[in-house]
């Protein structure tokens, strides 16, 4: 989804070609995750030239990134990795020939 929405707001402000098959399809499926943002604020888009910068879809992406990280902490997912279990303990009990 924050992908999606990335390639969103760099096609717009880029003034993609919205005629192009790929460009329009990326913008119209990342529309369902952008309108629910759309509104919030006074100004949903910033235009300069051709270029869009999309304000609805930076807050989306920023509030799928807030999602994500709290959801991930309430999982209790740190990131790091468990321990290996596989190499025999070294010490007590470890014959040498």
């Amino acid at each position: 989804m924050q992908g999606l929405i990335a390639l969103r707001i760099v096609l717009l402000v880029l003034n993609a070609r919205e005629a192009n098959g790929l460009v329009s399809g990326i913008l119209n499926v990342s529309q369902v995750f952008v309108a629910p943002f759309d509104g919030i604020l006074h100004t949903n888009a910033l235009s300069a030239g051709g270029s869009v910068l999309d304000i609805a879809a930076v807050v989306a992406s920023s509030a799928g990134r807030s999602w994500n990280s709290s959801l991930s902490l309430q999982l209790g997912s740190s990131g790091a990795s468990p321990p290996d279990r596989t190499k025999k303990p070294i010490g007590r009990g470890a014959r040498s020939a």
